[in-house]
């Protein structure tokens, strides 16, 4: 993340920065890691601006209450809709899908009983241990292979397999906003999910979630229901798509206040503007005239605490 920051102070010359950092843990663990990077932004940079994307209301408070600037808007909101879309003639030819990496607390334990998952993981930290995926009784699909490890494979690939299952899975019990829960339900798929902290729930509703108890049994039975019954497609896209733009309305009046501008003349009807990109996963120029850098370049997470406290040591940059 400090080539981000770098790159986007350089940009700006002597102009204000704006930086956004993604919450991708349950915030009231990382609240006081957050007032530490501030601290040391403010001191060593005074054109930096630090805003952090909270995805509850509860937890932009929190930070805001510690002297943090922050924004109710979730980061599963800056997924694309465009890349992720019900396929109506898809066959059916998963029970559930899994998207989840090979860390421990994905607990991907509950899903080993499942029949014909679908498990699509990845390895954040680079480990070798895949031992996480050792219990699964019945895969239909896996990107993990005996002697090759995890093989990444496209979003196209990712978007027609969750639209080949009839549900999705989270099972962590905390962490944060979770980017596959959201994506299951743009694909118009209804979701399992245990009770969760960390902001996943702000886009769920009760009619396309089951939340069941943290058990492999009630997994596999939720499972079992949506397939015998599951919701309208569309309207699963439909419904979660309207508590997405509540959230793009809040950051685009934040784009309005500190740029002058009107962006709401260039959104979409989903309120998504033309300079935004997937996840923000790159950083987008929003104003060459007021030298404003919308940046994603890291994620503040509760393991990744002494990093950032060795990054500022270091001044990597």
């Amino acid at each position: 993340f400090s080539s981000g920051i770098s790159r986007s102070l350089d940009e700006a010359k002597e102009r204000i920065c704006h930086v956004l950092v993604i919450c991708c843990w349950h915030v009231p663990d990382i609240a006081n890691t957050a007032v530490l990077f501030k601290r040391q932004a403010d001191k060593e940079f005074a054109n930096l601006r630090l805003t952090y994307l909270c995805p509850t209301r509860e937890d932009t408070q929190l930070m805001q209450s510690k002297g943090v600037d922050a924004l109710h808007v979730s980061h599963n909101a800056l997924l694309d809709e465009k890349l992720l879309k019900p396929d109506f003639d898809a066959e059916k030819k998963y029970s559930a899908v899994h998207i989840a990496s090979v860390e421990r607390f994905k607990r991907h334990y509950l899903a080993w009983g499942v029949r014909g998952v679908a498990v699509i993981t990845y390895d954040p930290i680079l480990r070798s241990d895949l031992g996480e995926l050792s219990g699964y009784k019945n895969v239909g699909f896996m990107n993990a292979y005996e002697g090759k490890g995890i093989v990444p494979i496209p979003r196209t690939e990712v978007q027609k397999i969750i639209s080949q299952s009839h549900c999705g899975l989270i099972l962590s019990a905390k962490e944060g906003g979770n980017y596959a829960s959201t994506e299951y339900l743009l694909c118009g798929i209804p979701v399992v999910s245990t009770p969760s902290k960390g902001g996943r729930d702000e886009f769920f509703n009760p009619q396309h979630v089951k939340i069941v108890e943290p058990k492999a049994e009630a997994v596999e039975k939720a499972v079992v229901e949506w397939i015998a019954a599951a919701p309208d497609p569309h309207e699963i896209r439909e419904t979660v798509l309207i508590k997405i733009k509540e959230h793009r309305k809040r950051l685009i009046e934040w784009l309005n206040a500190v740029s002058g501008r009107d962006y709401f003349e260039q959104a979409d009807e989903n309120y998504w503007l033309p300079f935004f990109v997937d996840k923000l996963a790159q950083g987008v120029a929003i104003g060459a005239e007021d030298a404003i850098k919308l940046w994603m370049p890291f994620s503040l997470r509760k393991k990744f605490t002494k990093f950032v406290r060795l990054f500022w040591k270091k001044r990597a940059y």
